[in-house]
């Protein structure tokens, strides 16, 4: 686990640990959620379903605030797999992480 990771604690659940890390090119956050023993749950782009995206390392400080599929950073922008992010969104929006989008 690189020592950057972060040990994110679920009640009633088993803990995770999150980390993320910009690719080669820096244009894409990618971000890797596993459970204690290292096996990985979810892996992959990220983006932000609420905020702004990360520019640096900093804006990368992850919070003890996240879920299996999801980072909450500092600033706190929320961060989801950029694979299925609709669904994503709509939990976070459903589970009051974020704000309803609302109509027109």
């Amino acid at each position: 686990m690189p020592e950057y990771a972060t040990r994110i604690r679920e009640p009633g659940a088993r803990d995770l640990w999150q980390y993320c890390w910009f690719t080669g090119n820096g244009m894409a956050t990618r971000c890797r959620i596993t459970n204690l023993v290292g096996a990985t749950l979810s892996e992959g782009v990220f983006v932000p379903a609420i905020g702004a995206s990360p520019k640096s390392r900093d804006d990368l400080r992850i919070v003890p605030e996240g879920g299996n599929t999801w980072i909450q950073l500092a600033n706190g922008t929320i961060l989801v797999p950029r694979a299925d992010f609709d669904d994503h969104k709509k939990f976070l929006e459903r589970s009051g992480r974020i704000p309803k989008k609302r109509p027109l």
